[in-house]
Parts: structure tokens; C-alpha cells; sequence
């Protein structure tokens, strides 16, 4: 779903042996990536007669869930190794503190325009409490279409729910935590059960755009990411070793994401699966020691946009799709090319106004991962 935080290695405490997060910029660039692949499929909000390759890379989104999954459990295990608990009081504040503000920002300035469009306000009233309280992703499985200058906002609906199942999970399995084989087969189990539950709901003909929001159907990225962290956590995989696969995770991440065709059975059958499990290995070998592919990944333009990724989610879609309706008949490359440049002087701006402020404040010592942006279809 974005900013500043991330995972790194630290010293192992005495206590446990084991690894626990800290913040690596790395991952801000991992982040970085996964924006500007959602950046290029939502052209399409810009040109509707764009190349269709752009719209291609149905997928994209699991590269942040994966993400989220990894810095989510990541920070939620160096707790309790920290501390030998899970406070989920501070936790709720914490991802509250973090996503509501830029939010709420968001949605009050999001409403003046519309109103100022004429757009219909009871919509956007609907949109804005179904935003606020995450369950936005669940629209379409109820038959109700959210306008497309905010059908983005159902991945941070599936982000937020995941983060406190994550959370519950983890107090849960508080006592085995100390045995990898045991989480990390855990995790497999559930994994191939979200696998065969989302194929079950693809043959039985349900909308397929309603399936690829829903909760339940996305959790086996999320579970991926756990899965990475888990094994990173215990040193399972040594640095040379995930760097190498970490490297064949981003080019079939990078062929998944031009390649394939929307609502492609193929996903459905077990690809999004595929898919989460190269990001998974694109996110453990960017963060190794020395990784040539986390300097890559790592580079200065894609920090500076992962670390801004949560502002230029909320953002980016509804400045293209104002962008369209000012400029309708506009030259396609010049069009896109300016709604980028607007967007990214909003985000720039939320992030200096409204994120940076609030990440200044965080407890020292946590990791704070955000979510980040999605790509939606369009019909």
C-alpha cells in the first residue's frame, strides 16, 4: 500500500537469536518499483486508447502485499522478541496514527473537487466512511461499483484487514514462535488453502474483478511476505543465496507484470500465488548484506518514490482521472506525462504536510510499514 520504514538486520539479541527489522531504504526502493509499475497500468485512467501493455500486469499489487506481509509480521515478531509480547493496543494506534491522517487529508480535499465537479456527494460521503473504515474492498461483492477516481482505495481496505489478522495471528502462535519449521509450514498450509479457495470461486463464475478485491482471495501474498520474514528472521537463507533468487524473483515479476493478460485464468488457477512467491524472494535479496540487487533496487529515485508511495497512492488515480476530464482531446503521451507531474506535486506535498510529521512523532525503535497502492482494473 509506502513510506519511510523497512526492514534491516540488526545483532541478534541475547535473548533469542534471531534477527530483527530495523529501517533499510532498500526496501523503500522494492517499494519504489512495485509505484511505479501501479503508475504505468493506471495510464490507462489517462488514455483510454493507451498501449495495452501498460494495462497488462494484473499482479502488480502483490508486490505490496507481499511487502506489507514481510514488514507487517516482521515488526509484529521483533516485538515479542523484544519484549516476550504483542501489545495490539499499541499496534491499533500505531497503523491508525499511520493511515487515517494522510487519509482523512485526502478524502476532505478529494470531496471539494467533486463538489466543485457537480459529482454526486452522497457517493462520495459513501466512499469516504467505506475508505475510513476499510472495508472498501468488499463494494463490488455486493454489486456496488465505487466511482474510478477512488476505486483505488480497495487494496488499503485489504491491507488494513490483513494487518490485524496478521496481528492476531502472531498472539496466537506466540508460543511456537521460536520454531521456524513449524510457522513457516504454517504459513505453506494456509497459503495453498487461499490458493484453492480462490480457484474454487473462479470456476464457479463469480465477476472476477469482485474476486481480485476480496480479502480471503489475497491473502496468500500477504501470507508470502510472512513466509520471507520467517525464514530471513532464522538465517535460513544466506545472503548469496537469496540474492541470486532475488534476482529471478524481479524478472518474473517484470514478465508477470507486462505479459499478462487481465483476468487471465491462469492467475486465478494459482499465478497470483507464483507471483507473490518471486516478490517474496525480490524483497529478501534486495535487503541482503552486499546484494548488488539491493543497490539496484535500492537506487535514489526509487527510494525517494517509495518513501512518498503512500501519498502518491491516494493521489495518483483521481489527478488522472481530473486530468482527463480537463484535457479530453490532449496529445495521450503530454496528458500522462502532466498528470504524473501534478500528481507528484501533491504527494509531495501531503508527505511534507501531513506524513512527515506524524512519522517524526513514531516510537523510536519500531518499524512503521505503511501500506501502498494497488492497481484496479478498469471494465
Amino acid at each position: 500500500m509506502a513510506a519511510t520504514d523497512a526492514g534491516r538486520p540488526h545483532a541478534p539479541t541475547s535473548d533469542t537469536g534471531f534477527r530483527r527489522l530495523r529501517r533499510d531504504p532498500r526496501l523503500d526502493g522494492v517499494r519504489g518499483l512495485a509505484i511505479l509499475a501501479v503508475l504505468g497500468t493506471h495510464e490507462i485512467f489517462v488514455n483510454p486508447s493507451g498501449p495495452e501493455w501498460f494495462v497488462r500486469g494484473l499482479p502488480r499489487v502483490d508486490l505490496f502485499l507481499v511487502l506489507s506481509g514481510f514488514l507487517i509480521v516482521g515488526t509484529l515478531l521483533s516485538e515479542h522478541d523484544r519484549t516476550g509480547r504483542i501489545d495490539l493496543g499499541g499496534f491499533a494506534r500505531r497503523r491508525v496514527r499511520r493511515l487515517v491522517p494522510p487519509l482523512a487529508a485526502f478524502l476532505a480535499i478529494h470531496a471539494l473537487v467533486t463538489a466543485v465537479l457537480g459529482d454526486s456527494l452522497g457517493e462520495e460521503l459513501r466512499q469516504a466512511m467505506m475508505g475510513l473504515f476499510f472495508v472498501g474492498n468488499w463494494q463490488l461483492s455486493v454489486g456496488h461499483h465505487p466511482p474510478f477516481d477512488l476505486v483505488h482505495l480497495w487494496s488499503l481496505g485489504v491491507e488494513a484487514q490483513l494487518y490485524f489478522v496478521a496481528a492476531f495471528g502472531v498472539l496466537l502462535a506466540r508460543r511456537h514462535l521460536r520454531n521456524t519449521s513449524a510457522i513457516v509450514g504454517g504459513l505453506v498450509v494456509a497459503i495453498v488453502a487461499v490458493a484453492l479457495w480462490r480457484i474454487g470461486w473462479w470456476r464457479h463464475g463469480t465477476n472476477p474483478e469482485a474476486l481480485y478485491e476480496r480479502t480471503d482471495l489475497r491473502a496468500d501474498s500477504f501470507l508470502m511476505g510472512a513466509v520471507g520474514i520467517v525464514l530471513w528472521r532464522a538465517r535460513v537463507v544466506g545472503h548469496r543465496v537469496a540474492e541470486r533468487v532475488g534476482w529471478f524473483g524481479l524478472l518474473f515479476l517484470l514478465g508477470a507484470f507486462a505479459l499478462t493478460p487481465r483476468f487471465s485464468p491462469a492467475l486465478f488457477g494459482g499465478g497470483f500465488t507464483l507471483v507473490a512467491f518471486a516478490a517474496m524472494w525480490l524483497v529478501v535479496g534486495s535487503g541482503s548484506d552486499r546484494s548488488l540487487l539491493g543497490a539496484v533496487v535500492g537506487s535514489a529515485p526509487l527510494r525517494w518514490l517509495g518513501e512518498r508511495s503512500y501519498s502518491l497512492y491516494l493521489w495518483h488515480l483521481p489527478v488522472f482521472r481530473w486530468t482527463d476530464r480537463a484535457l479530453p482531446d490532449a496529445p495521450p503521451v503530454p496528458k500522462y506525462l502532466l498528470a504524473i507531474v501534478v500528481a507528484l506535486v501533491v504527494t509531495e506535498l501531503t508527505y511534507r504536510l501531513v506524513e512527515r510529521p506524524l512519522l517524526s512523532r513514531r516510537r523510536p525503535g519500531l518499524p512503521e510499514p505503511t501500506p501502498s497502492s494497488a492497481s484496479t482494473p478498469p471494465p
